[in-house]
Order: structure tokens, then sequence, then C-alpha cells
């Protein structure tokens, strides 16, 4: 008699993940990067996470990874990310209402990134995991203007842009009647953990 052992489903898996731009053939293509595929475990967020980033972007686009450090080590606010939670048997996928993959599922390949496939999944917003323009910009200098493109713009308004350059300028991806409003300051709720 044949024994073979059996296999054990992946265990379910929470933490913050990133969406990996990967370099046009004929259109560009995204792939979700987690924390766990970094080395780190749930409790780091984004900028904890975002200097083991830089490297797997600097490989897929053929780029100098010391100079990628350098001009993007502090704009880990620019690609497309989010957080796997979970709330009693429910495991929630916050993100920031900007995916890159919008059909068929985004959430798919969340889903599958935290082996949470079969387990009861619900996508929540959550302002906080909405990319920051001056980061969206540095990005865009580094890997192509295709970050900064109205389809993959920034999705909320950066009032403290560290480029210099004031939020809300054509060709940045904000809403053209949130041009013609006056920047507010960025304050994130008390207590609540960013990234």
């Amino acid at each position: 008699m044949d024994h073979h052992p059996t296999e054990t489903p992946p265990h379910p898996r929470i933490g913050a993940y990133y969406w990996l731009p990967i370099p046009p053939i004929r259109s560009l293509g995204w792939r979700v990067l987690t924390c766990h595929d970094l080395g780190f475990d749930e409790d780091h967020g984004h900028p904890k996470i975002w200097p083991a980033v830089i490297p797997h972007l600097a490989e897929i686009w053929g780029r100098d990874p010391r100079a990628m450090r350098r001009r993007l080590g502090r704009h880990c606010y620019g690609l497309f990310r989010g957080r796997v939670t979970r709330l009693e048997k429910v495991y929630l996928i916050n993100h920031g209402n900007d995916s890159p993959i919008l059909i068929p599922d985004w959430t798919e390949a969340v889903v599958q990134g935290f082996n949470l496939q079969g387990r009861r999944v619900r996508p929540v917003f959550d302002e906080h995991e909405q990319r920051l323009t001056s980061d969206v910009r540095a990005l865009a200098r580094v890997l192509g203007s295709f970050l900064a493109d109205s389809d993959f713009g920034p999705t909320q308004r950066d009032p403290g842009s560290r480029e210099g350059r004031s939020a809300g300028t054509p060709g940045d991806g904000i809403d053209p009647e949130l041009r013609s409003q006056p920047p507010t300051p960025r304050t994130p709720p008390r207590g609540r953990r960013r990234g």
C-alpha cells in the first residue's frame, strides 16, 4: 500500500503588501509582494518593509539598487499598497481604493499572496492606504511616467510635497475639482498606526 503524505493547506497570513509594477512588454503588469515574501511578519508596516522592496524593484527594472535606495528611500507611499487584517473569522483587505488591477477581481491576487483561499474575505477602504502625490512623483522619475498618468495617478493630495511642487498640477492624477480647493494638512487619527 502506497502512503502519500497529505498536503496541508498553507496557513493563512496577515500583514502589509505592495503592488509591484512589472515592466511592460505590451502593457504594464502588477503582482502582489507581501511582507512575508520579504522576510517580515505581520507587525511590520510599509515604512519598515519599504527598504526591502527597493532591491526587488531594482532587479525587475534593471536599475542600480544603491541609486534607487538613494532616490526612493523616503518614498514608501508611492506604490499601490494595503494591509490584510483579521477580525474574528473574516480577513479584511484594507486598501486605498486604487488597485492597479481592476478586472476581473483585484482581490484574488491578495487572497493568493496571503493564503486566504476558501476563507471569508472582505475588502475595506482605508484612506491611510492611499498613495501620496510626492512619493508617486518620485517613483515616476525613477521608473517612468506611467505612474503619474491619470490612470495610475496619485489618489490623495499631498501638500507636503518634498519636491517643492504644489499638489494639484495638471497631469498629476488629481481630480480637477480638487485642484481649485486649497490644500489641507494631512494628520492621521490619533492612535492609528500608519503603514
